[in-house]
C-alpha cells in the first residue's frame, strides 16, 4: 500500500477511531483496572558495584557503604499482604522502629526543614497513604538519603517499574512474564507492556500546579553492550555536597496522562496538559514522542493497535495532521485498555 493510500485509509477510519476515543473515556474507569504501587528502595545499603554511582572528593571505590535509604508513611497493603517469596514470607523489609529526626534538607526547594520525621531504613518504601493509580492521576514519592560519610557529592539512581499481576490463587502478587499472552494469541504481553508503562506514567522532579511539571527523569541512555535503553535517572547534588548523618528528602511526581494531547500540547488551565509552554521538559518529551511514534509497527512507548490492521501514523506529533491525531488519540487510549487488562500493579523500584 502506498503512502497516500495509507492516508487514505488513515482518514476513512477517522470518525470510527473518534468514536472509539469517546466511548472510551466515558467507561475508562471501568475498562481500565486500577494499577496499585508495590514500592521498593532496594537496598538500605549502597554497595559500590550496583548501577548506582557515588561521586565524592575523599571516597575510594573500595568503600563500600556510604549512604542509607529512608521513607516516611506506611507500606503499601499489596506490599505488605501480596508481596511474598512462596513461603509466605515479605520480601521487602519494613525497617523496624522508625528513627526520629529534628530537621532535613529538602533537595527539591534547597531548604533545610526544622520539623520532625520519623524515617524507616528498609527496602519497603513507605508513602504518606495508600496509592491507586489510573489514568488522569498524578502523586509523589518522597524518599530520603543519610549519609554515614563525609566527603559524597553526588548519588546517581535508577527508578525502574514492572508490571505485576495476582498468581493464580489469589494469594501473592508475581511478575508478568513473557510467558504470559495475549488472550487467544501466542504473543508475549511484557514486550508490549512494559514500554507502554514506560511511556504512559512519567516521573518528574518537579511540580507546580500552575505552571505544570519539569525534570522529566525519563529518556534513552547508553546500555551495556552498545544501543540505548529507557531510564528514569535521578541525580542528587546539593550544593556544598552532602552532610553526614542529615537526612536529605527527594520528591518524585509521577502522572499518568489522561488524554494524548495532554503530553504535547500547553493548555494546562483548560485541559489539564502537563505543560504551560514549550521549555525544555516539553521540548525534550516532544522529541520521545517522535521518536516513539508507530510507522509500521505498534505499539511503541504510547500506542497501542487492539485489532488486526495496523493503521500507520504519517505525521509526528509535531505539525501532526487531524487524521493522524485521532489515530494516535485512539491508540494512546488503546495502550491504556492494554496496560489495564494485563497487570494489576505496578512495582516501582530505587537503586
Amino acid at each position: 500500500m502506498s503512502a497516500t493510500e495509507l492516508r487514505q485509509e488513515s482518514a476513512r477510519h477517522l470518525s470510527e477511531f473518534k468514536r472509539t476515543w469517546k466511548v472510551f473515556f466515558s467507561v475508562g474507569a471501568v475498562v481500565v483496572s486500577a494499577v496499585i504501587a508495590i514500592v521498593a528502595l532496594t537496598n538500605a545499603w549502597f554497595v559500590m558495584n550496583t548501577s548506582v554511582n557515588a561521586t565524592t572528593s575523599t571516597i575510594s571505590a573500595a568503600d563500600s557503604t556510604t549512604y542509607l535509604f529512608a521513607s516516611a508513611g506506611v507500606r503499601q497493603d499489596v506490599e505488605v499482604n501480596k508481596y511474598k517469596d512462596e513461603g509466605g514470607n515479605n520480601i521487602l523489609e519494613g525497617g523496624g522502629t522508625p528513627q526520629r529526626y529534628t530537621q532535613y534538607y529538602d533537595i527539591n526547594t534547597g531548604s533545610i526543614v526544622s520539623q520532625n520525621v520519623d524515617l524507616y531504613i528498609g527496602s519497603a518504601w513507605r508513602l504518606d497513604a495508600q496509592k491507586e493509580l489510573l489514568p488522569g492521576e498524578h502523586g509523589k514519592l518522597d524518599f530520603y538519603v543519610i549519609p554515614t560519610v563525609d566527603g559524597l557529592t553526588q548519588l546517581d539512581f535508577i527508578l525502574e517499574t514492572a508490571p505485576y499481576k495476582d498468581n493464580a490463587e489469589g494469594t501473592r502478587v508475581v511478575p508478568v512474564t513473557d510467558e504470559d499472552k495475549i488472550s487467544g494469541t501466542d504473543i508475549s504481553v511484557l514486550p508490549i507492556l512494559k514500554p507502554l508503562l514506560d511511556g504512559h506514567i512519567l516521573f518528574f522532579s518537579s511540580f507546580d500546579e500552575s505552571a505544570g511539571y519539569s525534570g522529566w527523569l525519563g529518556g534513552f541512555v547508553p546500555k551495556d553492550g552498545g544501543g540505548v535503553e529507557f531510564k528514569n535517572v535521578i541525580t542528587l547534588a546539593p550544593a556544598g555536597g552532602f552532610i553526614k548523618d542529615v537526612p536529605y528528602k527527594f520528591s518524585i511526581y509521577w502522572v499518568w496522562p489522561r488524554r494524548y494531547r495532554n503530553l504535547f500540547l500547553t493548555n494546562r488551565a483548560g485541559e489539564g496538559d502537563l505543560f504551560t509552554v514549550a521549555g525544555t521538559d516539553h521540548t525534550k518529551l516532544l522529541e520521545f514522542l517522535n521518536a516513539n511514534y508507530p510507522t509500521v509497527t505498534i505499539p511503541e512507548s504510547f500506542y497501542y493497535n487492539k485489532g488486526s490492521v495496523i493503521n500507520p501514523i504519517q505525521t509526528k506529533v509535531t505539525g501532526m495532521e487531524d487524521a493522524d491525531y485521532y489515530l494516535g488519540a485512539a491508540y494512546y487510549n488503546f495502550a491504556d485498555e492494554f496496560i489495564g487488562y494485563n497487570s494489576s500493579y505496578l512495582y516501582v523500584e530505587m537503586h
